[in-house]
């Protein structure tokens, strides 16, 4: 990205021991000293609850504590230290409904907790900040990441694990790799944007074509165990079909999904080099 070759990129998490500041961002003298620490020009909030969204049903109050009051909290310290916020929020906003396509000015309706919690973390963020902050509303999101918690990596490693990765065939979306979400957010912060963005692949497919498809262009022998996302008792937004153009006005085209597997395999390969 050319933000990162112009500028220096410090990272934080409470759990891995790679980065710069090793925090608890849900506690606001933490998250404070951090920020106060390093002075950035921009904060990329992409911190997600260790939980499924099933689990968010569950545990409640650790769900609204980094979905909803974790954005309101960077937001106000946005204006306190005048950095911009980048707020990595969801499609699961939209109530995804078969037939229909969401803009950014659909009405929104977030169907279980972790949907509305994202939705308030939003809410809270443009608010407080004045509408100076970067919204991109994505989902499906998929790369090499070094805990293997990624669907890739779970594939990559379901024959050495010895279990089947399982996969809804009647859940749609559109997914996106890492590296071409971090592209269309760079491209939109070079031109100085700030609003909502949808940032999602172009591609439309189930859960399940998803996995097939990785396979295939990867050759992982992983075992796919099909099943129906509504089975699993969660309210879901089952037809995710979302409109791109505004951010691909500003950011160019997104890459189909093949380009898109194509850059993944070269992070694959550095990574492991």
């Amino acid at each position: 990205m050319e933000l990162a070759k112009r500028h220096r990129i410090v990272t934080a998490s409470k759990s891995s021991g790679t980065t710069d500041y090793r925090i608890d961002a849900s506690r606001a003298a933490e998250l404070e000293m951090a920020v106060r620490g390093c002075r950035p020009e921009l904060v990329v909030n992409a911190v997600k609850p260790p939980l499924s969204t099933d689990g968010m049903e569950k545990y409640r109050e650790a769900a609204y504590a980094l979905n909803a009051a974790l954005p309101e909290r960077l937001a106000a310290l946005g204006k306190k230290y005048g950095f911009t916020l980048v707020q990595i929020s969801t499609d699961w906003v939209y109530p995804g409904e078969r037939g229909e396509i969401y803009s950014e000015q659909s009405l929104t309706y977030p169907k279980n907790y972790y949907a509305h919690t994202k939705m308030l973390g939003e809410e809270r963020a443009w608010h407080i900040s004045g509408g100076k902050c970067l919204v991109l509303r994505t989902e499906g999101v998929f790369g090499y990441d070094n805990r293997g918690s990624n669907i890739f990596l779970r594939l990559k490693n379901a024959k050495k694990a010895g279990k089947p990765v399982f996969a809804a065939s009647d859940q749609y979306s559109q997914p996106i790799y890492g590296g071409e979400l971090a592209r269309l957010a760079s491209r939109l912060l070079e031109k100085g944007k700030t609003g909502i963005f949808n940032a999602v692949g172009r591609d439309y497919l189930s859960r399940l074509e998803f996995v097939r498809a990785a396979c295939r262009r990867f050759a992982f022998e992983a075992r796919v165990a099909p099943y129906s996302a509504v089975s699993r008792g969660l309210r879901i937004p089952q037809y995710l079909k979302v409109d791109v153009r505004k951010v691909e006005r500003i950011a160019g085209r997104i890459r189909p999904l093949g380009r898109q597997f194509d850059e993944l395999e070269h992070e694959w390969l550095e990574w492991e080099s």
